[in-house]
C-alpha cells in the first residue's frame, strides 16, 4: 500500500481545490475511510493497516475520487455514487437554444424541480435540497422537454399545459383566437362563470383550486361541445364565396345558333333519344377552338367533366350518322 503522507501529495496531479471538490461528493462510508487513513484535515498519514476488505475499499475510492475530478472537468456533476450530467449534456442533440426555449414554456411547478436539481443556471447540479422524492416528478419533466423538442425541431405546434391543463384556446387550437372570443361572448352567465372558474379572467391561467367533479362534467360533457358546434357552424357560415361564374359568349352564341339549326325537323330527327342539352354539349365539344375551352362549357351547364364525358360517351355509341359529317352540317 502507498505511503504518501497526505491524499494531496497522492493525488498531486490535482489541484487541492478539486481533490476536495470530489471528497465532497463521496458518501459517508467512503468518507470514513479517507480520515482513518489520513486524519479529519486529510494532512496526515495515520499509521493503521487496512485488513483486504478495506484496502480494496480504499483503491475504489481513490479510483472514484479521479473519477469525479475528471467529469468535473467535463462539466459533469457526480453526487452519491450517480453521475449527475447537467441538463444540455442531456440534451445535448439540440441546441442550447432550444433546450431553453422550451425550458422557459414549462409551467413553474417543472422549472422548480428542474432548478432543485441543476441549479439556477441549469449548468451545476446541486445536491443539497435534493431529495429521491422528486425522482418521478424530474423523468416526468425529462419527457415532456424530450417531447416538445422533437416537436419544434420537425416544426410540430408546441402545446404547453398549464397546471396539466389545456387552456380554452389549445383545446380549440384549430379555431383563429378572435373566433373563439366571438363564441365565448354569447355564451351565458352560469357558462361563462365556469369558464373564468377554470381558467382564470385572463382564460390563460387554469386553476383547480374551486373545481369539482359536478363542475367538470358539465364543462367537459356540455359546455365544450356547445362551444366547438358554435365554432363549426360560424366558420360554414364565414367561408369564402365562391367567385361567380363567367360565362363565355362564343359558347352563349354557339348555343343559340345550335339551337336554332336543331328546330330544323331534319336535324331534330337525329338527336330524338338525346336530350337537348345532351345534344348541345356533344355538338360544341366537337367544335372546340381557340375561343372556348370544355372549361367553357363547364361553367355554361353548370357540370363537370365527368358529366361531359358521360353524354359525349352516351351520343357516340348510339346510331347517329358519321360524327364528323354531322358536325360539318353545324358549320
Amino acid at each position: 500500500m502507498n505511503s504518501f503522507e497526505t491524499i494531496y501529495l497522492l493525488l498531486s496531479k490535482y489541484s487541492k481545490d478539486e481533490i476536495n471538490y470530489a471528497i465532497s461528493k463521496l458518501k459517508p462510508e467512503d468518507k470514513e475511510l479517507l480520515y482513518r487513513k489520513y486524519g479529519r484535515n486529510l494532512n496526515q498519514l495515520n499509521n493503521i493497516k487496512f485488513n483486504r476488505k478495506d484496502r480494496l475499499r480504499f483503491y475504489r475510492v481513490i479510483a472514484l475520487i479521479k473519477e469525479i475530478i475528471e467529469r468535473q472537468r467535463l462539466g459533469v456533476n457526480y453526487s452519491n455514487g450517480r453521475t449527475i450530467i447537467s441538463i444540455y449534456k442531456k440534451f445535448e442533440k439540440y441546441p442550447k437554444e432550444d433546450v431553453n426555449y422550451i425550458i422557459n414554456l414549462l409551467p413553474d411547478c417543472d422549472k422548480y424541480i428542474l432548478y432543485l436539481r441543476y441549479g439556477s443556471d441549469l449548468e451545476n447540479p446541486d445536491t443539497s435540497l435534493w431529495n429521491m422524492k422528486y425522482r418521478n416528478r424530474l423523468d416526468c419533466v425529462f419527457d415532456k422537454i424530450k417531447r416538445l423538442l422533437q416537436n419544434k425541431a420537425l416544426g410540430k405546434e408546441i402545446i404547453i399545459r398549464q397546471n396539466g391543463i389545456l387552456t380554452i384556446y389549445q383545446i380549440f387550437r384549430e379555431y383563429k383566437r378572435e373566433e373563439v372570443d366571438s363564441v365565448l361572448e354569447e355564451l351565458n352567465e352560469r357558462e361563462k362563470y365556469l369558464l373564468y372558474l377554470r381558467y382564470g379572467s385572463d382564460l390563460e391561467n387554469p386553476d383547480t383550486s374551486h373545481w369539482s367533479e359536478e363542475y367538470h362534467d358539465e364543462f367537459y360533457n356540455k359546455l365544450i361541445y356547445k362551444i366547438r358546434a358554435r365554432l363549426e357552424k360560424n366558420h360554414l357560415d364565414n367561408e369564402v364565396v365562391e367567385k361567380p361564374i363567367i360565362i363565355n359568349s362564343r359558347v352563349e352564341n354557339l348555343v343559340l345558333e345550335i339551337k336554332n339549326t336543331l328546330m330544323n325537323k331534319e336535324y331534330n330527327i337525329l338527336f330524338d333519344n338525346f336530350s337537348e342539352k345532351e345534344i348541345l354539349v356533344y355538338i360544341l365539344i366537337q367544335r372546340i377552338d381557340d375561343t372556348y375551352s370544355i372549361q367553357d362549357i363547364e361553367n355554361y351547364f353548370k357540370i363537370d367533366r365527368s358529366m361531359i364525358i358521360k353524354m359525349v360517351s352516351k351520343i357516340l355509341k348510339s346510331t347517329i350518322p358519321d360524327d364528323k359529317v354531322l358536325v360539318k352540317k353545324f358549320n
